[in-house]
């Protein structure tokens, strides 16, 4: 099995669930240690640094060690990595261990050589970059400065050139808190869950009226709901959380004031 194969089959078999990075985040320190490499691992991830013979521009290899949880419908355990032909199947072996894996034979094959000409190769991996809470903007702060940066994130081995900006949002609904068995009584009321089902219809096509040329349209997609305090009585909140991809044809207070 190739060296890059074998070193994605071991992180694949390390859960790193967004919060819980810190057993891969050892793995890949000592391996890069072992190989020889420069690498610092605090609170904000992992860096490695292969030095070049004279000063120069510093280019960066990002990506990130944490993997969303492995939800439903799996045909194969998502953290007992399988290779089956040339597809190597678990949670994270696409995004994205596949380039944490690239990345780290990458420097080492560099700093083989004796490093770069000039100039600095950084890798940086960071955590929680699957939730709010990344932590790759105080990484890129501490890693001092950086003059191109490569982003390891699965685009089907495609060479992409823009990303979509993300916003999140939680979608509000409120209603009357009311006993099941007199939610057809007279008088004005409000069921928040039907509100907030009857919003979330309204999301299909809403950033449809403009196209980014490379990026194409702007997506707001429900990934979570909240609602209810007990099963015969209607529920006064009703929430959904929003994965906003954002394109430069939308601005942010634009989305807000739309989805207002």
């Amino acid at each position: 099995m190739p060296d890059e194969i074998d070193l994605l089959r071991r992180m694949v078999a390390i859960p790193s669930v967004s919060g819980e990075e810190e057993a891969l985040a050892i793995h890949v320190e000592t391996t890069a240690r072992a190989w020889g490499l420069e690498t610092t691992r605090d609170d904000v991830g992992v860096r490695i640094e292969v030095r070049g013979r004279r000063a120069g521009a510093t280019v960066a290899l990002v990506s990130h060690l944490d993997v969303v949880p492995p939800g439903i419908g799996w045909t194969r355990e998502p953290f007992h990595p399988t290779v089956e032909g040339s597809r190597l199947y678990g949670r994270g072996s696409g995004d994205a261990k596949a380039s944490v894996a690239a990345m780290l034979c990458a420097a080492k094959d560099v700093a083989a050589t004796g490093g770069p000409d000039t100039g600095r190769l950084l890798v940086l991996f960071g955590y929680g970059e699957e939730t709010r809470h990344t932590t790759m903007e105080r990484a890129v702060e501490r890693a001092g400065g950086i003059d191109a940066a490569i982003v390891g994130e699965p685009t089907n081995l495609e060479l992409a050139v823009a990303q979509r900006g993300l916003m999140m949002v939680d979608l509000i609904a409120q209603g009357d808190q009311r006993h099941a068995g007199y939610a057809a009584a007279d008088g004005e009321f409000r069921n928040a869950a039907l509100v907030l089902a009857r919003d979330l219809l309204k999301l299909d096509g809403l950033f449809g009226g403009r196209s980014h040329p490379v990026l194409g349209h702007t997506t707001a997609t429900p990934t979570m709901l909240d609602a209810g305090i007990s099963r015969n009585v209607t529920p006064p909140l009703a929430k959904a959380v929003l994965d906003i991809r954002s394109t430069p044809d939308w601005t942010h207070d634009e989305v807000a004031d739309v989805l207002r």
